[in-house]
């Protein structure tokens, strides 16, 4: 099916009031009536923990005060108001080594940040014993689920890749929650992407400490009729959204000097095939561009005035497609889950001329023991 992207807005804070009995205190007091001692003490009390809570009553409008502390209110709330504000869950969802903002209506990510360094990358941990799963922690209304994506056609295609946090299983286990995944085009989830994410994890390898910001789009193409739209499919029983395109945006700064600026990277990438000869060059854009897609400023505290482009430092040279399909067939064999499945995969490797591997062999005989016993 087809859905056009509705324009809505959300409130994440529930503040409700009914009548102030201590309102009718003070229009009394003016009129000079008399008023009993339990009620003053009570108007009071509520007065001090009003002021203690951060919210207090002026002339029949409830107020919040912005933190604690704050001496001037934030704007009223409506008064009267019974069962409260809408509002749609937290935020953001913290994890193991990453962040994500979580789109409740689309149920998709509407950005992931992560940290990546040389440290992330060194260790044991394998994606081999992790299982996509859903985040109890969103409203069951609000989840994807593994269903959703079960004969879809599309990936469930990692933001924060699993790749990035070989540190520390918890880590990687943490970066399979649907809230941390978008549908993504198969071929683009195996390739492009993933050659992407192996260009970050060379920069890392190459003492640049990074933060990362990924996530799906949206975008409006124009039709026949010269009008510009944004449409797009979704999928499952619970409508997960199918971006149009996706983003990462890349800040690194090296360890090696102190005095050299961050390098900053911007790229939208559509969600389709992309052939082999593309660069990430071919997609960068302003950081701007990301900024006003997603209704997000990402990295407030950086001086964008003192950085440097990230591709004509480095380059952004992906790693050749030979490399990436050796590592994508040994993942496969990795994640054989029978003998049927792992020889089903041999033949694959065979056809391509690649069974004289070395580490292929190396994997498929472990692999071949393993589901033996």
């Amino acid at each position: 099916s087809r859905r056009s992207d509705p324009l809505h807005s959300s409130s994440s804070f529930v503040l409700a009031q009914r009548r102030d009995p201590c309102l009718g205190y003070a229009q009394s007091n003016n009129r000079d009536t008399t008023v009993s001692v339990v009620t003053m003490r009570r108007c009071i009390a509520a007065a001090v923990a009003g002021f203690i809570s951060g919210a207090f009553t002026v002339e029949g409008l409830h107020y919040r005060l912005d933190k604690p502390g704050d001496s001037k209110p934030a704007s009223p709330v409506i008064p009267n108001v019974r069962y409260g504000l809408p509002e749609n869950g937290p935020d953001v969802y913290f994890y193991d080594n990453y962040a994500v903002r979580y789109d409740h209506a689309k149920k998709v990510p509407i950005w992931a940040m992560q940290r990546l360094t040389k440290e992330n990358l060194v260790g044991s941990a394998s994606r081999e014993v992790s299982l996509f799963q859903s985040d109890d922690r969103v409203t069951e209304l609000f989840r994807s689920s593994n269903d959703d994506y079960w004969d879809s056609g599309w990936a469930r295609g990692h933001m924060v890749p699993a790749g990035d946090n070989k540190h520390s299983q918890k880590a990687i286990d943490d970066t399979f929650y649907l809230t941390n995944v978008v549908p993504q085009d198969m071929c683009n989830n195996e390739n492009f992407w993933n050659r992407l994410e192996r260009y970050c994890r060379h920069l890392a390898g190459k003492n640049y400490e990074l933060e990362i910001v990924s996530g799906p789009l949206w975008l409006p193409s124009t039709g026949q009729d010269g009008k510009r739209s944004v449409s797009y499919d979704v999928i499952g029983r619970n409508d997960v959204a199918v971006p149009t395109h996706l983003f990462k945006v890349i800040v690194g700064e090296t360890m090696d000097s102190d005095n050299s600026y961050p390098v900053v990277g911007a790229f939208i990438v559509p969600n389709i095939n992309i052939s082999d000869d593309k660069q990430p060059v071919d997609y960068q854009v302003p950081v701007e561009s990301v900024e006003r897609s997603i209704g997000v400023q990402l990295f407030p505290r950086l001086n964008r005035k003192n950085t440097r482009n990230l591709c004509d430092v480095d380059g952004c040279r992906l790693v050749d497609s030979p490399e990436v399909e050796l590592f994508l067939l040994q993942r496969r064999i990795n994640a054989s889950y029978s003998l049927a499945k792992l020889e089903k995969t041999w033949m694959e490797v065979r056809k391509k001329d690649l069974a004289s591997n070395k580490d292929l062999r190396k994997a498929y005989d472990k692999k071949r023991e393993q589901l033996r016993k």
